[in-house]
């Protein structure tokens, strides 16, 4: 294992953690200002930016546990040696 491979695997981890940590916040915005708007069209169109949230962390969250079983298997390889 180089110290690149290391090192990109480690960034991808971090900003996987960011994009993570600004979905939920985003989330958590949506959820309070929904409660606020009264329209029927503008429950839709913030049921649907939500959902796409909710879709967009499980894809995040899908590739992050990628991410950690690559890295997982690079240190297991450079325990072996």
């Amino acid at each position: 294992m180089n110290k690149f491979d290391y090192d990109d695997i480690v960034t991808k981890i971090k900003i996987l953690e960011l994009k993570l940590k600004r979905n939920s916040l985003e989330k958590e915005r949506y959820t309070t200002l929904k409660n606020y708007s009264f329209s029927l069209k503008e429950r839709r169109e913030w049921d649907e930016k939500y959902n796409l949230l909710v879709e967009e962390e499980e894809a995040i969250f899908a590739h992050l546990y990628t991410v950690y079983e690559e890295f997982a298997q690079m240190i297991a390889l450079k325990k072996k040696q």
